[in-house]
């Protein structure tokens, strides 16, 4: 028993004292030395600290892991980019005091001579290809030579053979030579370029489409067979899909050569491109007794109606308490083969129950490049007051016969979640308008009968990287409408505010005859169709009114907002305060995408 607890005890005291003996046991990690003196020796262009920079030495502090062989090695690359490519170590010393706590360097070097081009030569070419060679060298007689430029001046020859149908070209080195003039090394080049055959494009075909026809993805790449393979086109046939926003996913292209013909295969991974765009928001109450309200929006969009690239859009909005908006518009894309769209639209709106706006026109737009459309639209807008409408307002019935023309250029790299690209929209709408009654308002109110109409519609968009997964948008939008009367109705005059324009503020809020807004987001993008993101927005307004005389007024909304993409759809929600508001009393906008 005596033996039990005897070992039992030793067996405490272990566990107690093991950890101790451990630490005490374990060895002491050696410290590096501390440099307390560096000396370079033989240098003769660079000076000291430059080269105490790139071997990332510095007194008073720990000697580097990396030294000698990192340090060494990283000097010797560095003066080789600069030219010294005779430049060599001759030695390095290490003296330790006697405790190794501190050390003295010496490092000596042999810099050498910078050496610079003597002379370039071409082989394999004709004077006018040789001529278009050398312009695209930023390697030139008589400057240093730059290993990583001179690389980059090969790349360049292959990529512009290859944007001209020679995919198949080849640069070759195919001798250096040193020259010494006054001591100085001239290095001489000789480039052996082969162009090699032209190369057709003989097949293009579709792989991963399950929904959308191989015809109508063939024919957005703006590919033809038989003409010549340029790498830039193919390229931009990727980019081209990309932007269309059927696809989740669009690879690299494949491509063969098989002697002068081109085999190109496009992969794509098909998504949803038939959506249900829904946005509920709510207004709080501004002042006792008076409710807060819902507002709402309902949108189909069929962008690619049966995988033929028919557009089909229905869309329904309730923007206040009082007012609706609703359009229904169809297009037929590539009319008789050629880039040539052409569609119609409806549009209706109550406002405020005291009028109602119906909008109907004929587009076409032309798309000579998938960047690129130029539009014209076609119809006649009609404004039907109630009677209330006219007395209260001076509204009178009209009708107006506009033409718009428009163009648009987008690069934006995605259509939901860019990061980076521009977009630019204008349009220009003429128009004749006749008022046509009540004679009362007409007679009251000294209008013409007929009156021109002119608009002016500018819009710019920019997603450009900041660092990482951050990107900045900005957005610019503004309108200007003017017309022949004396003062512009209510009717006529332009609206802005809301989810979509001004956050912070009530749908439609503020008016004018011109209007401009600014978007700014600092997004953090989550995946490709998912961000988080702080917004700006500022915007002003004015108009002219025969009671009140000239109005005009800025106002600022700021706040943030989130996207996800779920497996119901794109959830997102903004969260805005309009100028004097109070936290609890923000904009809430929540909206829901679902593709199918």
């Amino acid at each position: 028993m005596q033996w039990f607890q005897n070992k039992i005890y030793f067996i405490c005291l272990s566990i107690l004292f093991f950890p101790l003996l451990i630490f005490k046991s374990a060895p002491a990690q050696s410290k590096r030395p501390v440099i307390s003196r560096i000396d370079v020796i033989g240098n003769r262009h660079i000076r000291k600290e430059i080269i105490l920079e790139q071997l990332k030495l510095k007194k008073a502090i720990p000697l580097p892991s990396a030294w000698p062989d990192e340090s060494l090695k990283r000097l010797i690359q560095w003066y080789h980019m600069q030219g010294y490519y005779d430049m060599k170590i001759d030695s390095f010393k290490t003296v330790y005091n006697p405790d190794s706590s501190r050390i003295d360097l010496s490092v000596g070097i042999d810099e050498g001579e910078q050496t610079f081009i003597g002379h370039i030569d071409f082989i394999g070419l004709g004077r006018e290809d040789q001529k278009s060679a050398e312009r695209l060298m930023n390697t030139q007689i008589n400057q240093v030579f730059n290993e990583s430029q001179f690389k980059q001046d090969m790349e360049e020859i292959l990529g512009y053979w290859e944007d001209r149908g020679h995919p198949l070209c080849e640069v070759e080195i195919k001798k250096l030579s040193i020259e010494y003039e006054k001591n100085a090394p001239r290095l001489g080049i000789l480039l052996s370029v082969d162009k090699g055959r032209p190369v057709y494009i003989d097949a293009l075909s579709v792989r991963g489409n399950r929904v959308t026809r191989s015809n109508v993805i063939l024919r957005e790449t703006r590919l033809k067979l038989g003409n010549l393979y340029r790498h830039r086109e193919v390229r931009a046939a990727e980019e081209n899909l990309q932007r269309l926003g059927y696809f989740r996913k669009v690879s690299e292209p494949e491509v063969s050569f098989i002697q002068d013909r081109a085999f190109v295969t496009f992969n794509v991974e098909e998504g949803n491109t038939n959506s249900i765009d829904g946005v509920l928001g709510y207004s709080p109450p501004v002042s006792e007794g008076k409710p807060g309200f819902w507002t709402g929006r309902l949108q189909f969009a069929f962008q690619n109606l049966l995988g033929t690239g028919r557009l089909l859009d229905v869309y329904w909005e309730k923007k206040d308490a009082y007012s609706q908006a609703m359009h229904f518009g169809y297009e037929e894309p590539w009319l008789f083969g050629w880039p040539l769209h052409i569609g119609g639209r409806f549009e209706q709106e109550i406002r405020d129950t005291t009028y109602i706006e119906r909008n109907w026109g004929i587009s076409t737009r032309y798309v000579p490049w998938s960047s690129l459309a130029l539009g014209m639209k076609w119809g006649q807008r009609s404004v039907l007051p109630d009677s209330l409408g006219s007395v209260l307002y001076d509204l009178a019935r009209t009708s107006t016969w506009r033409v718009t023309f428009s163009i648009r250029y987008n690069t934006m790299d995605d259509p939901w979640n860019p990061r980076k690209g521009v977009q630019y929209y204008t349009a220009l709408t003429l128009g004749r308008k006749e008022n046509i009654g009540p004679d009362f308002i007409v007679f009251q109110e000294g209008w013409k009968r007929h009156v021109d109409i002119r608009q002016v519609q500018i819009d710019a968009e920019t997603a450009f990287p900041v660092w990482g997964r951050q990107v900045l948008y900005l957005g610019i939008h503004g309108t200007e409408v003017k017309t022949g009367d004396d003062f512009i109705p209510v009717s006529d005059q332009l609206r802005f505010g809301g989810a979509r324009t001004l956050r912070g503020y009530s749908e439609d809020m503020f008016r004018g005859s011109l209007v401009a807004w600014l978007n700014s987001e600092y997004r953090y993008l989550l995946g490709r169709r998912s961000r988080v993101f702080l917004f700006v927005d500022s915007g002003m307004y004015q108009r002219k009114e025969k009671e009140a005389g000239r109005i005009e007024g800025t106002k600022i909304g700021y706040g943030f907002g989130i996207r996800i993409e779920t497996r119901l759809g794109l959830f997102g929600v903004d969260y805005g305060l309009g100028e004097g508001d109070t936290f609890l009393r923000g904009k809430v906008h929540v909206g829901l995408v679902n593709w199918f």
